[in-house]
């Protein structure tokens, strides 16, 4: 596969996706606030497992899809089997900042955070795929911001 790295052979796939996602938001008159998880809450353990399973049978089949020259369904499992490093993150929280967002380390759930924000009137609304968002309080939900076909809602 021919994932997006540096010279040193770092990933920066994450970096050019919140690079233009940022470009989207600033060009509609939007400033963005990136809120980033904190320690999840423990009742999520069991959730954050299974999600980990997924990704180590994702990547599997990425092997085996890469083995067998099935190159699209290769780039569906790798997009399913990514793994959010610690240096990715502090790389992504680098870029916003230098783009001049605010950066928000949230204690807990991002989604709770943004919630907060939205309810002392500091931001509109929650720009996220989790619907999370409207029940920690979040009056406005955007999504669509992962698909180039869809709109924005």
């Amino acid at each position: 596969m021919n994932e997006l790295k540096d010279a040193d052979g770092n990933l920066t796939g994450h970096l050019v996706g919140l690079f233009h996602r940022t470009i989207q938001f600033m060009e509609n008159g939007i400033k963005p606030i990136w809120v980033f998880d904190g320690k999840p809450p423990q009742l999520k353990a069991e959730e954050i497992a299974e999600r980990q399973a997924k990704k180590k049978e994702a990547e599997a089949e990425k092997e085996r899809a890469l083995e067998a020259g099935d190159l699209e369904r290769a780039k569906q499992m790798a997009g399913r089997s990514i793994k959010i490093t610690s240096e990715m993150m502090a790389d992504a929280k680098k870029l916003c900042k230098m783009l001049g967002c605010p950066v928000i380390e949230a204690p807990g759930e991002a989604e709770a955070q943004c919630a907060e924000i939205c309810s002392m009137d500091l931001a509109f609304g929650t720009a996220s795929e989790d619907m999370d968002s409207l029940t920690f309080g979040s009056k406005h939900l955007l999504r669509g911001f992962n698909s180039k076909k869809d709109p924005i809602t």
